[in-house]
C-alpha cells in the first residue's frame, strides 16, 4: 500500500499464480521411466491415485487428472489470506471445457469449493490457459507464453507468490517464486 501511495496509485488486490500440470494436477499416467539398460516402467494414475468417490483412479479416460496432495490446501489458504488465485498452464485453450471438467471432477470447482466452474470457463477467469494460435510449434518452450501471462498479470494485480514444477513457470513476476521440481521432466 505504501508503494503504491508512493507511485500515486491506488493499491493492487494481491494474487497467487499456480501452475496446473503438476502442481495442481498429476500427469502421472503421462509419463515413462527409463533407466539406462532396464525396460521403460508406463505410470498411471490408477497405480497411485484414488477417485474422488474412493474407487480407483479410472484408466479409460486419460483427460482426467488426479488433484495433488496439498493443492487444494494452497488454494484454499491463499484465498483465505485474501489472495486472488490464478491457475496458468501451456495447456491449449480448445482444452478449456476438458480442463474446467477436470477440475469439477476433483472437487477444485463446485458448490463449496475454491472456483466456481462458470468463472473458470470464461477466458477472462482465474484459468490461464494457451490461445491455439499462440502453442509453441516444433518442440519450443512455453516459456515465453507463461512469462507474458505473468507479467500482464501485474497491471492488475501484485503477484505476491508464483508456483510451479518448471523454469517456465516461474521468472520475475512475483514476490516469492516456489520450484516444486518435477522427478520425472525438466523444460527450459
Amino acid at each position: 500500500a505504501e508503494a503504491a501511495a508512493a507511485a500515486g496509485r491506488a493499491p493492487r488486490p494481491l494474487a497467487a499464480t499456480l501452475d496446473v500440470d503438476e502442481v495442481v494436477l498429476s500427469n502421472i499416467h503421462m509419463n515413462t521411466f527409463c533407466a539406462r539398460g532396464a525396460e521403460p516402467v508406463d505410470f498411471h494414475a490408477a497405480d497411485h491415485f484414488l477417485a474422488p468417490d474412493g474407487r480407483p483412479w479410472p484408466r479409460d479416460d486419460l483427460r482426467l487428472n488426479p488433484l495433488l496432495p496439498g493443492a487444494r490446501e494452497l488454494i484454499e489458504a491463499a484465498a483465505a489470506l485474501g489472495l486472488r488465485v490464478y491457475l496458468v498452464t501451456g495447456r491449449a485453450e480448445s482444452l478449456r471445457a476438458e480442463t474446467v471438467e477436470n477440475l469439477v471432477y476433483v472437487g477444485l470447482a463446485g458448490a463449496a469449493a475454491p472456483f466456481c466452474p462458470a468463472a473458470l470457463a470464461r477466458p477472462d477467469g482465474p484459468l490461464v490457459m494457451c490461445p491455439d494460435a499462440e502453442l509453441p510449434r516444433g518442440g519450443r518452450s512455453v516459456r515465453p507464453y507463461k512469462e507474458a501471462r505473468r507479467r500482464a498479470r501485474p497491471a492488475s494485480h501484485r503477484i505476491v507468490v508464483n508456483v510451479g514444477d518448471q523454469a517456465s513457470d516461474l521468472g520475475a513476476h512475483g514476490d516469492v517464486q516456489v520450484h516444486c521440481a518435477h522427478p520425472f521432466y525438466w523444460t527450459p
